[in-house]
């Protein structure tokens, strides 16, 4: 480390982001201190791991083998769990736990989460230079109701900051749909009757209909938002990170390591290509201290600024909806986001 790192722990703590890669590293022979190892990978079709008979951890895992299964559709994934294809199948949408909870042999999870799915809205072009244009985007959003029809309620009401499980968030931030307040805003930046597309892709659980409700609604202010649905290929290649207006997903992190991750120009994700000076100095000054009090005082102030100044939409979060056979225990629910129990296989065991 070059600079005081405070939220040092806080990135130790979330194993996604921790990947220790040694010196001559070969990618088509990993080696790695997991449970499983690394047997073959079928692009597009499986990857197989089994047992690392070495893991640090005594008498883990349970099971010999772990195959993944690539599906093209979330029915064929439904049909291959109902039928013992597949012993657990995550990332499901709503409807399909719906109907999984009334069938035999299969258990339902539900993770409340602090998983987020955020339009994205550059503050470097027009029309989201404008702050204003911003928060009127943000003020068209009905949450109750997108939360009900895109996300079959699994989700609880966001209000544009991340980080919720952060003992440092502000949860006195709230906002509410506000079309009057929104027309009055897009009138003052000299947009009334605004146009702009959304790109979307069916890159995570409801991003499709999360874009096809918000366009529903922003009717209601004279905005128009022109869809523009790509596949995940197209979403995540060249244009990625560039989109004027469009989403991206990310599972929970604490408050500083989101930042991290796609808040500062320094950032791998900054989809909204924020850079605002002031914010960075409070991201510094936040790790740079030990004091507990100051540190919550400062990131109170960056979300304060995230909630009146920034380029995220962040109408929820979302929930993570697991579904697994009967023949198999050890799972449980997660608040990060990731599927199946955070991919906790270790535990997983047959009953």
């Amino acid at each position: 480390m070059t600079s005081p790192y405070g939220s040092f722990l806080d990135q130790l703590a979330y194993w996604y982001y921790l990947y220790i890669v040694p010196t001559g590293f070969n990618p088509a022979k990993p080696n790695g201190t997991g449970p499983f190892k690394y047997q073959s990978f079928t692009p597009g079709q499986r990857s197989v791991f089994v047992r690392n008979p070495n893991y640090w951890k005594s008498g883990l895992p349970y099971v010999d083998s772990v195959t993944i299964i690539d599906f093209s559709d979330s029915t064929s994934l439904q049909n291959a769990l109902t039928t013992s294809v597949i012993h657990g199948a995550g990332a499901m949408e709503g409807p399909q736990i719906a109907a999984l909870k009334s069938a035999g042999g299969v258990q339902t999870i539900t993770s409340h989460t602090g998983a987020i799915t955020p339009f994205t809205m550059r503050v470097d072009q027009a029309p989201f230079n404008d702050v204003n244009v911003r928060q009127a985007m943000r003020l068209l959003v009905g949450r109750p109701q997108l939360i009900a029809s895109a996300l079959d309620g699994y989700a609880t009401a966001g209000s544009d900051v991340f980080s919720p499980y952060d003992p440092n968030f502000d949860a006195s931030l709230h906002r509410e749909q506000d079309i009057p307040q929104a027309k009055s805003l897009l009138k003052k930046a000299g947009h009334e009757n605004l146009t702009v597309q959304l790109v979307t892709s069916p890159v995570a659980t409801g991003t499709v209909a999360m874009s096809t409700v918000l366009q529903q609604q922003a009717r209601a202010a004279g905005v128009t938002i022109n869809l523009k649905q790509v596949d995940p290929t197209t979403f995540f290649g060249p244009n990625y990170l560039h989109w004027t207006f469009s989403q991206d997903f990310y599972n929970y992190s604490p408050y500083l390591a989101q930042v991290a991750q796609s808040m500062l120009p320094t950032s791998p994700f900054n989809e909204t290509h924020w850079s605002l000076p002031h914010y960075i100095d409070l991201y510094k000054q936040a790790n740079a201290t030990a004091n507990t009090a100051t540190r919550k005082a400062i990131e109170h102030e960056m979300q304060m600024i995230d909630f009146t100044q920034g380029g995220y939409i962040i109408p929820a979060f979302i929930a993570a909806l697991d579904a697994y056979s009967t023949k198999i225990t050890g799972y449980s629910a997660a608040r990060v986001g990731q599927p199946l129990s955070d991919f906790d296989f270790e535990h997983f065991s047959f009953t």
